[in-house]
């Protein structure tokens, strides 16, 4: 479910001038790495089961705009999707994450939906963003993915992609991957009565940002 807006004028502005100055990182610049002693957590927090997989081998920010007909209902917003390539993801159904974000820390073993209006967090055992942290699994192991077909090549705007469909139940999943960089562009999920439809619009290879820690000071809902 996406959230509403949680964030306050003025702390959407400071999340703002964090996350600019984050891009702004030069390519040979010293990458910032995030410390797991961050989070300073009961270790019998229940977590979402992804975290037992492994997490996304690459480093970038990529935006997509993502459509989702549910019934009678339609929903369109653009989405953020961060990962460091060390074991941290960051997603938000809002490129500003005005709505709260789900962070992921696999090698601590939690995974997050933080509200910064409220200032707190609590454990998320699912999320939108699962379906792209699926996509790079089925994309590194589909040799061995049940896959329903290989559906060839295609130029996607910039990118010439590799397609792939798989089933899950009653589910059919399409992905299309540039091979260089590997990434996803697009991704489409149809089920009975619910189709989403995902579209990379952009992305930045050396983005590094703060959205990726868990902010200070605020508190656990269990």
């Amino acid at each position: 479910m996406y959230l509403k807006s949680l964030l306050s004028p003025a702390l959407l502005s400071c999340l703002l001038v964090l996350s600019l100055a984050a891009c702004q990182t030069i390519r040979d610049s010293p990458i910032e790495e995030v410390n797991s002693s961050q989070l300073d957590l009961p270790k019998d927090l229940p977590y979402n089961p992804l975290i037992n997989k492994s997490a996304p081998m690459l480093r970038h920010d990529a935006f997509y705009d993502c459509k989702i007909k549910d019934g009678d209902k339609e929903i369109a917003n653009s989405e953020r999707f961060i990962t460091n390539g060390k074991g941290f993801v960051a997603y938000s159904a809002d490129p500003k994450f005005e709505g709260g974000y789900y962070l992921f820390n696999y090698s601590g073993h939690t995974s997050l939906l933080v509200d910064a209006r409220e200032h707190t967090f609590k454990v998320a055992m699912s999320g939108p963003g699962d379906d792209i942290i699926k996509a790079y699994l089925r994309d590194r192991d589909r040799n061995s993915a049940p896959k329903e077909s290989e559906l060839g090549t295609k130029q996607i705007g910039k990118y010439e992609c590799v397609g792939n469909s798989y089933k899950d139940g009653d589910t059919t999943i399409e992905e299309w991957f540039a091979q260089k960089p590997n990434l996803l562009v697009s991704q489409k999920i149809t089920r009975p009565g619910y189709v989403l439809t995902r579209m990379l619009t952009r992305f930045n290879p050396y983005c590094e940002t703060s959205l990726l820690r868990l902010p200070q000071g605020f508190t656990l809902i269990k």
